[in-house]
C-alpha cells in the first residue's frame, strides 16, 4: 500500500501524487559515486530511508521519463551540488524539476554543497561559470536563463556545506538526521470519523509526546517534534507488530482495537473492510493496539 504525503511548509500547495520513495538523490556521478554517495546511500539505508538513486553511469542529454516519474514520487530531494555537478545537462535539467515539484507541492529540498562555495553555486562562479560556457555553444540563452535561476534557488536554501571543518562521516550522519526530521514532519494521522471508537485517546498519546495537532472533520494531523513519538508500536491488516518510524510521510488511517485487546478473526474482517473502503484514497491502515506503552 503506498501513502500521500502531507508537508508543514508555508509553500503554497496542490494535490500531491502518490510517493513511493522517502528521499530523491541528485548527484553528479563521476564526482562523487564512489565515496560519498555511496557512504550517505548506506546511512539512509541503515536508518530505513527508502532512496530513489539512478545508477547507471552512462547518461545521454535528455533525462529519462522514468526519471521524472522517480522525481515526482519522492518526499525529499537531496541535492549533492558538487565541483562538476553544473557541467551536466541532465542533472540541472533533475534540478529544475525537483524545484518545481517543491513550489507545486511543498516539498523539501536539501542542497549538499560538496568541496564547493555555496556562494560559487548561486553566482555561478569558478567550475559553475565554466559550465555555462560550455553550454552556451548548445544551448538557447532561456534554456541557460532556467538553469542559472535553479541553481541560485537552490544554493539560496538551507542546506549542508562540506567545507565547515568535521568528519565526514559526522557530516553524512548530520545529513541523514536532517532528512528524518523533515520525514516526521510529513508525517499525517487521520482517524476513522465514522465510527471508530478510542482513537483520541491515542492522538492524545501522540501529542502529549511533544507533537502539536490540529484536529478537523473527523482528520487529525500531526507534527511531530519529538523521535519518541515514532516509538509507538501499531498492528498492520496482518496483525504483524508493525514501528510508526515506518510510515514517515505517509497518511495513516488509524483505528482501535476492541476494549479487550482480543485480536480476534472478526478485528481483523473489520481492518480489511477498512482497507478496501480506503485502499484508493492513499492511506496505510494501521490499529493501536488498547492499552499500549510506547514500544521498547
Amino acid at each position: 500500500m503506498l501513502g500521500s504525503t502531507s508537508s508543514s511548509t508555508g509553500i503554497s500547495m496542490s494535490c500531491s501524487p502518490t510517493t513511493k520513495h522517502h528521499v530523491f538523490l541528485s548527484f553528479r556521478g563521476e564526482d562523487t559515486r564512489d565515496n560519498f554517495i555511496s557512504h550517505l546511500y548506506a546511512e539512509m539505508a541503515r536508518k530505513n530511508i527508502e532512496t530513489f538513486i539512478d545508477n547507471r553511469l552512462a547518461r545521454g542529454d535528455e533525462i529519462l521519463p522514468a526519471l521524472y516519474k522517480a522525481i515526482e514520487e519522492s518526499m525529499i530531494y537531496v541535492v549533492i551540488l558538487s565541483e562538476n555537478y553544473a557541467s551536466s545537462t541532465w542533472c540541472l535539467e533533475e534540478l529544475a524539476k525537483i524545484l518545481k515539484c517543491r513550489e507545486r507541492y511543498g516539498r523539501h529540498v536539501i542542497p549538499v554543497f560538496y568541496k564547493v562555495d555555496p556562494s560559487d553555486v548561486r553566482n555561478q562562479r569558478k567550475s559553475y561559470a565554466e559550465a555555462f560556457v560550455m553550454h552556451q555553444h548548445r544551448f538557447k540563452d532561456d534554456q541557460l536563463d532556467s538553469w542559472k535561476k535553479a541553481l541560485t534557488q537552490v544554493a539560496g536554501l538551507s542546506g549542508w556545506d562540506s567545507l565547515v571543518i568535521r568528519p565526514e562521516h559526522k557530516f553524512i550522519e548530520d545529513i541523514v538526521k536532517d532528512i528524518l526530521r523533515k520525514l516526521q514532519l510529513n508525517c499525517s494521522f487521520v482517524s476513522d470519523y465514522q465510527g471508530t471508537i478510542g482513537i483520541d485517546k491515542h492522538i492524545e498519546q501522540i501529542q502529549s509526546l511533544g507533537s502539536s495537532a490540529a484536529y478537523s472533520g473527523g482528520a487529525t494531523t500531526a507534527n511531530p517534534s519529538s523521535k519518541s513519538i515514532y516509538d509507538f508500536t501499531v498492528k498492520d491488516i496482518s496483525g504483524n507488530d508493525v514501528s510508526l518510524s515506518q510510515y514517515c510521510g505517509k497518511v495513516l488511517l488509524i483505528v482501535n482495537v476492541a476494549s479487550e485487546c482480543g485480536l480476534t478473526k472478526s478485528y481483523y474482517k473489520e481492518l480489511n473492510i477498512l482497507y478496501e473502503k480506503h485502499k484508493n484514497k492513499g492511506f496505510e491502515i494501521l490499529a493501536f493496539p488498547c492499552n499500549q506503552g510506547r514500544s521498547q
